[in-house]
Formats: C-alpha cells, sequence, structure tokens
C-alpha cells in the first residue's frame, strides 16, 4: 500500500507497492509515449547528492497506450531505515537525461509510519507526469475513417500508438420490416437501403 498527494510518496517500510505515473504533453492531456530506446528511470536517494538506494527503470515495453508505466517496489526495496528520502524520475535516451519530477523541486519519498515531512490530502492514486520536451512524436492514424460493419469477420483498426485526425464512423447496418402473409412482420437485416 502506498501513498501519494500526486508528487510525494508515502509508504509503509518492508511493504510492497505498485506506483504508476502516467506521462502526458506539456497540454497535460495527450499521453506522452516513449522513444524506442527510452527509459523512464526513478532513484530514490537518503539525501541530495548521495548514491542511490533504489534504482528502478520502465521502457517503451512496459508503457500503456495511455503513457502509464507501473514501477514495482518489492519489500526487500522499501526494507530500508525508516525516514524521508528524496527520489528523482528521470527520461534516459541515448545519454541524454531529462529530470521529469526531481530535484529542485524536493520530491519526497517517505518510508514508515511517522513520515509526516509534506502536507496536504493523500490517497492511494497515480502520478501525473508532464513532458515538456518533444519527444516521439506519434505517427498518423493510415486506416479508413469511416468503416461498414460485417457479419463474416471482425474489423481491427490499428489506431493504437497512432494521431488520429477526425472521429471514426461506423455506419448502422440497414433493418427493415415488412408485413408477411401469416399476419406477422418480416425483419431483414442488412442489404441495401
Amino acid at each position: 500500500m502506498f501513498f501519494t498527494d500526486g508528487h510525494n510518496i508515502k509508504l509503509p517500510r518492508g511493504d510492497s507497492a505498485d506506483i504508476k505515473f502516467t506521462f502526458f504533453r506539456e497540454d497535460g492531456e495527450t499521453p506522452y509515449i516513449f522513444g524506442t530506446d527510452e527509459l523512464a528511470r526513478l532513484d530514490v536517494f537518503p539525501v541530495r547528492g548521495a548514491e542511490s538506494t533504489v534504482v528502478k527503470t520502465a521502457g517503451k515495453a512496459s508503457q500503456s497506450p495511455d503513457g502509464s508505466v507501473t514501477i514495482s517496489f518489492t519489500p526487500e526495496d522499501t526494507d530500508i531505515p525508516a525516514g524521508i528520502y528524496r527520489y528523482t524520475l528521470r527520461l534516459l535516451e541515448g545519454g541524454k537525461c531529462d529530470t521529469v519530477i526531481g530535484f529542485p523541486d524536493e520530491t519526497y519519498f517517505a518510508v514508515g509510519t511517522d513520515c509526516d515531512a509534506y502536507s496536504g490530502n493523500i490517497s492511494a492514486g497515480d502520478i501525473r507526469v508532464t513532458i515538456d520536451k518533444g519527444g516521439e512524436t506519434l505517427p498518423p492514424y493510415t486506416g479508413e475513417y469511416t468503416i461498414s460493419p460485417s457479419f463474416s469477420e471482425d474489423i481491427v483498426l490499428n489506431t493504437a500508438q497512432t494521431s488520429m485526425l477526425g472521429n471514426i464512423t461506423i455506419r448502422r447496418i440497414p433493418v427493415s420490416r415488412t408485413p408477411n402473409t401469416a399476419g406477422g412482420i418480416t425483419l431483414t437485416i442488412g442489404g441495401q437501403e
């Protein structure tokens, strides 16, 4: 179990936690999708400038289409002396390093039950990360935008990890009702309108 105020993290010592970081572009709405060789690296430090106590990484293969990655902490990771630590979340790619959360913002990674160093309402939840660099541009969706349904096969639109230029319209299936000689109604599905 962990708690966050959307930036700082608080968890019991020796506990496990799956913390979801969701990456957005500058507009705060568009998911930021990692480049092929891009990694998110989370470092936990006892004090600023010290060697990392915990290091976790996540790459493109573990990222969801909504821009989120889950970084998992084991009981061994959090079996460190109770107290207030610092953490940074950085994007690494080809020797480049961009800190997206952390110094100089003074983020906290609090371990133990008596760690009340940060104020505000805390609750279990995700941490939103806004990226203010270019990153990978999503390729445009090049498939159909108007679709006719089929009774014989599923239709898959390859929209994942693409930039949509408009809405997709799925045509309705024509239905007609005709009185029949038995006094009932014949329902015809499909065909021409």
